[in-house]
């Protein structure tokens, strides 16, 4: 992890190597000027705020909260400073933050985006110069984290009020540990909601562009063997399975990985239908891509296509349902892009066939919602027998609960009534 500190007191400057950011007041200890929520030690220094004093260069520095969402290389750093003159930020660069910056400047406001910064992390950034406003205008100058450069969503804003560092040592350093560095990048649906986890902490999260593309980078991770998942939700809740990726990280190296697909999230119109009646699948994935669903048991297959949206459905016709036997069936799925990539499997769904013929159906002799089905007034093994026998059907005999499958939650009905 690098970082970038210098000692200023008057014009002495003095380079050092630290281990953590340390601020020290010579005479009293500088006041926190940050003003607003959302952003922790906040704070920009100048060599004088003094009224319209040209090409004065500011030092903005800021902690992430550690309950804060990471920035990442889609979201925007937005600095404005209102009442200054001949803002100029064609030097500006950053100290603390992983990724390569691009930065623009409209007017007073200067844009950075392109780079990624850790909960708990602190940023310098260094290089704008402006001359200051005139006597009885405001000085403040105003930071905001934002997922887009229009600021239309602000999830990390503070105010600032500038301030010369005569009375403060300011130290700033380059610190060298046994770190390394990762990139992750691939495509799943767009605008989807992407999550890099380790066990049970989540590492980053991002949101995909329009075209599914979605990319983590990720500084000071800890060196050797490292197991990754990823997965991501679409706005319909649909969820990808989760991808798993096992990495090796190199000291002072970043590590790489690309051109991950993840696998497509998937509805069904309904959970249960008749034989001869239609079954709709829906779901998002890779824009363009071909979508393989399998259906069992037995095993059939379908395929669909994602349109540019990377919205697909399949309708499973009646003339295939209208075979299905009564009882349980599960539906999953693949992605397959253009270019032959193939993703793991989606999650299962299942859902039930049904019939109305009462003949091959009957309705139980007797009431057996505390789990007495062969209506003899106790509930023992022989019912749990029958049970089994039924397990996974929608047999009403069994179906304890009558929801149209016999599964666990009979079984639990009939634990709870069991007697010998």
């Amino acid at each position: 992890m690098r970082g970038a500190l210098s000692f200023i007191i008057g014009k002495v400057k003095i380079g050092v190597v630290l281990c953590a950011l340390i601020a020290f007041s010579i005479g009293k200890v500088l006041p926190a000027h940050a003003a607003g929520d959302g952003l922790d030690l906040a704070r920009d220094t100048v060599a004088t705020p003094l009224p319209n004093i040209p090409n004065i260069y500011h030092a903005i520095y800021f902690v992430l909260p550690v309950d804060a969402q990471q920035i990442t290389a889609v979201d925007w750093l937005l600095i404005t400073l209102p009442n200054y003159r001949n803002v100029d930020s064609s030097g500006l660069f950053l100290s603390g933050a992983f990724g390569t910056p691009i930065v623009n400047q409209v007017g007073n406001e200067v844009l950075i985006t392109n780079f990624s910064l850790l909960p708990g992390t602190g940023l310098s950034v260094n290089g704008i110069v402006a001359t200051n406003p005139s006597a009885g205008e405001g000085t403040q100058v105003q930071l905001q984290i934002a997922q887009d450069q229009n600021a239309t969503v602000v999830r990390n804003f503070v105010t600032l009020i500038p301030t010369n560092g005569v009375d403060a040592v300011s130290v700033s350093a380059t610190i060298q540990t046994q770190t390394a560095a990762l990139s992750i990048s691939g495509y799943t649906a767009p605008t989807t909601f992407t999550t890099l986890t380790e066990g049970p902490s989540v590492i980053a999260t991002t949101v995909s562009d329009n075209t599914g593309f979605f990319s983590f980078s990720s500084g000071g991770m800890i060196p050797g063997s490292h197991a990754f998942q990823i997965y991501s939700t679409d706005d319909q809740n649909r969820s990808s399975s989760q991808a798993s990726l096992s990495l090796f990280l190199l000291t002072n190296t970043i590590t790489t990985a690309s051109g991950l697909l993840l696998s497509p999230g998937l509805s069904l119109d309904t959970d249960h239908i008749h034989a001869g009646d239609t079954l709709t699948i829906t779901g998002s994935a890779k824009p363009n891509s071909q979508i393989n669903i399998f259906l069992e048991s037995p095993l059939r297959s379908y395929t669909a296509s994602s349109n540019s949206s990377g919205n697909w459905s399949y309708t499973v016709p009646s003339s295939e349902t209208s075979a299905m036997s009564p009882g349980s069936y599960r539906i999953y799925a693949l992605t397959q892009d253009v270019s032959g990539n193939q993703s793991i499997f989606s999650p299962t769904l299942n859902f039930q066939v049904v019939t109305n013929d009462t003949s091959v159906n009957p309705d139980p002799a007797c009431n057996i919602s505390h789990g007495d089905l062969n209506c003899n007034g106790v509930t023992n093994l022989t019912d749990f027998s029958i049970l089994l026998f039924h397990w996974n059907t929608n047999h009403k005999v069994a179906d304890i609960n009558k929801d149209g499958s016999v599964n666990l939650v009979d079984f639990s009905i009939m634990m709870f009534y069991y007697t010998s």
